[in-house]
């Protein structure tokens, strides 16, 4: 699940509604009434089927309140909307919302290859998985255990490991060049290119909207001048006529 980013923490904070005014004043009586069986739902059932069964005339007082809090809280808010930090804070927003984009995009390319072979494991992390069981202690005193044993294991022990990695990689060599020939492979190829160009037009431009408008203020720029040319070209045509009829 992708997490929002965080809400600007120097924002006016939003007011309540007429509702969750009116919620407030009941929660406490509404709690005692349903006594040691009640759970945030039964309170929140039942609070508003009390706001929905209240008169208008009723409803009105907290309506009003929160009709004024809003006002206030809009003609703040407008006016920290013109500050640096609300600036910076959109900045920021911006930046994680590029970021989380681009990682979606890389875990939906990655999605795509359903079937690509697995590499097999190297000849350290073979040594590794078959003598760790030596070893005690946590994730990184254990690695550092099977660091040490793998700098002073003997050339016999590590042609070993390196022997089968190799056959491994072989295979997975041979696997591959097969898989990239599949619809699925090609697929995969022919996305990860566009998602390339569209993330070279993001770094270069901020956007793809602002690469494509670039892009085509380029092809005007370029037929308007094509077209000055050929209207050059044409007014010499007429002079070298002209001359000649004179």
């Amino acid at each position: 699940m992708v997490k929002k980013y965080a809400a600007d923490p120097n924002a006016p904070k939003r007011p309540l509604s007429g509702y969750f005014l009116f919620a407030g004043d009941v929660r406490d009586s509404v709690v005692d009434n349903i006594g040691g069986d009640f759970s945030i739902g039964k309170v929140g059932k039942k609070i508003g089927a009390m706001w929905a069964a209240l008169s208008n005339a009723k409803k009105a007082p907290y309506q009003k309140k929160a009709a004024a809090a809003k006002a206030k809280y809009d003609k703040a808010n407008a006016k920290y909307k013109n500050t640096s930090g609300y600036a910076k804070w959109v900045e920021g927003r911006d930046e994680y919302k590029k970021a989380q984009k681009a990682t979606e995009k890389r875990n939906g390319l990655k999605a795509m290859l359903k079937n690509k072979p697995r590499r097999g494991p190297s000849a350290y992390i073979r040594f590794c998985n078959a003598t760790r069981h030596k070893f005690s202690g946590s994730l990184p005193e254990v690695s550092q255990e099977c660091g040490r044993a793998w700098a002073n294991a003997s050339d016999a022990v590590r042609n070993r490991h390196q022997k089968a990695a190799d056959a491994d990689k072989a295979k997975y060599d041979k696997a591959m060049a097969k898989y990239v020939q599949t619809s699925e492979y090609q697929a995969y190829e022919a996305a990860y290119k566009e998602n390339r160009s569209e993330q070279n037009k993001i770094k270069t431009y901020g956007s793809v909207v602002a690469a494509n408008r670039a892009e085509r203020s380029r092809l005007a720029a370029r037929a308007n001048k094509k077209k000055a040319a050929e209207q050059k070209a044409r007014a010499r045509a007429k002079a070298r006529k002209a001359a000649i009829k004179a």
